[in-house]
């Protein structure tokens, strides 16, 4: 039988949504985050511009290394806009 893959390749990161679990300092400095990839999780250095909390939910702008990426925060709902999905 055939084996299946989880490991997720750099090309696939990008745009995906993730949950910061160990705080990010900001600048150069790595944190971790974790995210649901194929019903497993998968977990990540990763730094941002700005110092991000445990918790904050983040998108991922671009794989730095095959085991890191750097993240920025994920912008607000916000509760007038009729067409959330386009932000």
């Amino acid at each position: 039988s055939a084996e299946s893959s989880t490991a997720v390749s750099s090309g696939e990161l990008a745009g995906l949504e993730a949950s910061v679990v160990l705080a990010i300092p900001g600048g150069s400095r790595f944190g971790e985050i974790a995210l649901t990839r194929h019903g497993e999780r998968v977990s990540l250095s990763a730094c941002a511009k700005l110092p991000l909390e445990r918790g904050a939910r983040v998108r991922i702008v671009e794989s730095l290394t095959p085991t890191s990426v750097l993240v920025e925060p994920l912008a607000a709902a916000d509760p007038t806009d009729p067409h959330p999905e386009r932000n």
